[in-house]
């Protein structure tokens, strides 16, 4: 399957990321679809986070891509994420507590 199969979706595909030159979390693939909810679950420290972070440009990838409606967006940066239509809130910290969630995603456009 080719990531313009499923355009609408948010598709990672044999995702290998970390922090610097270190590794976490290794070949990871998955699809996010809109209007469903996806939960990662995991014990601490099995890279959940790091799979988010890797999304948003927190993170770096050393190997796969991230798609989104179809696009490669691995690497886009920040900026580059928020123009394609993606954000990232974090769980705590990095936001503005005193905004709504949307006010918040807003900030980066």
């Amino acid at each position: 399957m080719t990531p313009d199969d499923r355009s609408d979706n948010l598709r990672v595909v044999s995702l290998t990321a970390g922090y610097g030159s270190h590794s976490v979390v290794f070949d990871i693939s998955l699809d996010f679809f809109p209007g469903r909810i996806t939960a990662i679950v995991g014990p601490n420290g099995a890279g959940k986070s790091t799979i988010l972070k890797a999304l948003f440009g927190q993170a770096a990838i050393h190997a796969g891509n991230v798609f989104y409606k179809g696009r490669n967006i691995t690497g886009k940066g920040s900026a580059g994420l928020v123009k394609a239509g993606v954000a990232y809130v974090p769980q705590s910290g990095g936001v503005f507590p005193n905004l709504s969630v949307a006010d918040n995603l807003k900030i980066g456009s």
